[in-house]
Formats: structure tokens, sequence, C-alpha cells
């Protein structure tokens, strides 16, 4: 019920109610299930979605140690249960970007991430797509704040051909 009431909270944008659900039903889950259950690997990754939601969605708040730790580990989860290139393992490695390019020193991981993501859009939805084109913006900004002006221009070139050639 916490789990369930924690997704809905996250789908109505009450993400600190969420996460707080969130965390109590996986903490649940881990005392009476086990950490490997399925019902508690399935908290821990919708407490991650909460988690990044609110990281990629919020304010610029740097994450903490334990954010990040709570959205790698729900990669594991479902880098092993539906594989590496799905929707929603995607969707937790652009959070997880988002998170490290808020982190000091964590850009190059934050980089390869996008990059994985980006290449996922191309693939699986096309350039024309709302998430295709977020992450470009994602990598335009990415590479300006690791001081690559040429990357980013590069970037901005490529965003602009795909608009030019969907017109």
């Amino acid at each position: 019920v916490m789990d369930s009431t924690g997704r809905d909270y996250v789908s109505q944008g009450r993400l600190p109610e969420a996460v707080r659900l969130l965390q109590d039903a996986a903490e649940a889950g881990r005392v009476h299930l086990g950490s490997q259950d399925s019902t508690t690997r399935r908290c821990i990754v919708h407490l991650a979605e909460a988690h990044g939601r609110m990281t990629a969605e919020g304010d610029g708040k740097v994450p903490d140690a334990k954010t990040i730790a709570i959205i790698e580990q729900a990669i594991e989860i479902l880098e092993e249960s539906i594989g590496h290139d799905e929707t929603d393992t995607i969707s937790l490695k652009y959070y997880l970007a988002v998170a490290y390019a808020r982190l000091d020193g964590r850009f190059r991981e934050s980089e390869a991430l996008q990059n994985q993501v980006l290449s996922w859009c191309r693939r699986q939805l096309g350039n024309r797509t709302v998430t295709a084109n977020l992450m470009i913006r994602n990598l335009v900004l990415m590479y300006r704040q690791l001081g690559r002006m040429d990357k980013a221009r590069e970037i901005e070139n490529e965003f602009g051909r795909i608009r030019r050639s969907i017109s």
C-alpha cells in the first residue's frame, strides 16, 4: 500500500511525500521480505524513480550520496531483470546522469550516461521526440559545464539539422 500510494504521489507531483512513503516501503520490504525479494526490488526501483524526478525536476539541489546509491542500485536491479536497453532502465540512467552532473567531479560519468541515453533515444524513438530533444539539450549544457564549447556547438548544430529535417 505504501508503494502504491507513493507512486500515486509521484504522478501527482508530490515528490517529497512520495519519497518518504517509498523509503518506508523499500525498508519494510528489506526487513520483512529480504533485499532480493521481487517486491522489495520493485519498491527500490520506484524509490529511485521518485528521487530521480526530484533531482531532474528540482531546483538544482545537489543530490546526496544516499540518493545516488539508490538510483545506481535500481539501475542494477533493472539491468538484471529487464535488461540494459529498456525504457525504465534508460529513464533511471537519465536521472543518474543528471544527479552526476550536479556533483563536483562526476561530469565525465554523467556525459557517458547522457550519451547512452541519447543513443537509445535515437534508436528507439527517433530524433523528433521530446525525450530525444531533451537529451540533446542536456548534452549541450553538460559540454558547456565541462568547458567543451566545441562539442556543445557540434551537438547544437546536429540538433539544428534534426529540426530542419523534420520541417
